[in-house]
């Protein structure tokens, strides 16, 4: 609102006049911008720098009264990568929502619950008693989190990890904690996901392993370090040696011979699994060739795992081509793994890449079956884009199992169903 005065000439006042202005759409403009720059705009959860002031307040409440105990929960959702590689980024952000909404159910008034991007949250509990009171939320929020999704035709199992800071140490900036919480989380990823871990002060060496290991790989990728086993795989009918597996080992000059699965995690986190990925493909086929040529036959096979990198990757087919070519290996002996489950043929791009291979006459098996139900969509592709079913060891060793029989029986139906 403006307001004018009117003066008579020899400068009395003899009336006022005024304007206004509806300034209503800036008022919404200014709540907008402190909107986005305070808040998540798909969960609508605080962002990092809301949820950081609000650690920092904390903090300095701390200093105060060392009574006030506090903790930082850092949360990551096991294998979400993989949910938006299947389902879609559509599919994810709608899990994403969802994974907001149940933390926020499990905590208390007062609590706070962030989104710093991605798949990570952080939970700041400014009041707690004892490191069992923590230890309850973080158990309650994992069996919240560990409750299907359904998004219409979209049926996702997951899980998440969390690391757990609880002050007391003394940190110099309240990030620390943060930062401490992130190594906890670290560790419960190492130790299987699908739990909880409360920071300790002798995991600051630890963290440093995955960039020693990261560095490590790199080397050895440089210097072809890894040594390649040849399991032979045979017809139970003929009893006959039909072919190989190709298992990748890492030579390491100090830990000695290590088993993928000891290295896998860190090469697919830091892009090297794709080199590596390369480098076993192609001495596999090499090695396959020179039996061909040793023992006059061109029947063997050689199976060789494929990850969802380099299933992904742009140079998939040049590659391929490129290595059947130098190695003079009919497409035909080499099968492919494919190990992200059965729900990677939910995916249109990942389809089409698996119909390209096929094009090719390349075998594609999809390995680690753990479950198969009425409705999967390896009913609809098996025997076009599948050819082979690889069943997890599990649905054999826990048979007793009734819900493990059932699903193996399922397997072994459709293997018949399709000529697996």
């Amino acid at each position: 609102m403006e307001i004018q005065a009117t003066l008579a000439d020899d400068g009395q006042l003899i009336g006022t006049y005024g304007s206004f202005h509806d300034i209503s759409s800036y008022k919404d403009t200014e709540a907008q911008l402190l909107q986005n720059a305070l808040y998540d705009s798909l969960t609508g959860l605080p962002n990092r720098v809301l949820f950081l002031e609000r650690l920092r307040h904390t903090y300095r409440a701390y200093r105060r009264n060392h009574d006030n105990l506090f903790t930082v929960l850092f949360l990551d959702i096991d294998s979400f990568k993989e949910i938006n590689d299947t389902h879609g980024h559509l599919v994810g952000d709608q899990v994403l929502i969802e994974v907001a909404k149940r933390v926020v159910a499990c905590l208390r008034p007062g609590d706070t619950t962030a989104r710093l991007g991605g798949d990570e949250f952080t939970i700041l509990l400014p009041q707690i008693n004892t490191r069992d009171d923590v230890a309850d939320i973080a158990t309650r929020i994992l069996s919240s989190l560990q409750a299907p999704y359904d998004f219409g035709e979209h049926h996702i199992e997951t899980s998440a990890t969390i690391g757990i800071a609880v002050c007391g140490h003394p940190y110099e900036q309240p990030e620390d904690l943060l930062r401490n919480a992130d190594m906890a989380l670290y560790q419960a990823k190492t130790a299987g996901k699908a739990r909880y871990v409360i920071y300790q002060p002798s995991m600051n060496a630890a963290a440093n392993a995955p960039s020693k290991m990261e560095a490590d790989l790199r080397h050895a990728i440089e210097n072809q370090a890894f040594r390649i086993d040849y399991q032979p795989v045979f017809d139970l009918k003929t009893e006959s040696l039909v072919g190989f597996n190709a298992l990748m080992r890492w030579n390491h000059p100090q830990e000695g011979v290590i088993d993928v699965k000891d290295f896998i995690d860190v090469a697919e986190t830091s892009g090297l699994s794709i080199p590596m990925g390369w480098q076993l493909l192609e001495q596999a086929c090499e090695q396959l060739s020179v039996w061909h040529a040793q023992y006059a036959t061109a029947d063997l096979t050689m199976a060789v795992p494929l990850s969802m990198a380099q299933l992904r990757s742009n140079e998939l087919l040049s590659k391929l081509r490129s290595i059947l070519e130098m190695t003079s290996l009919p497409p035909a002996c080499l099968r492919l793994e494919l190990s992200g489950g059965v729900d990677i043929l939910e995916s249109t791009t990942l389809r089409s890449q698996i119909e390209d291979l096929n094009a090719l006459g390349i075998i594609i098996t999809l390995a680690g079956v753990t479950h198969l139900e009425p409705g999967s969509s390896i009913i609809s592709f098996g025997g076009t884009l599948i050819q082979e079913l690889k069943v997890d060891p599990s649905l054999v060793t826990h048979m007793a199992s009734d819900n493990h029989l059932e699903s193996l029986r399922f397997v072994l139906a459709m293997g018949h169903k399709f000529s697996f």
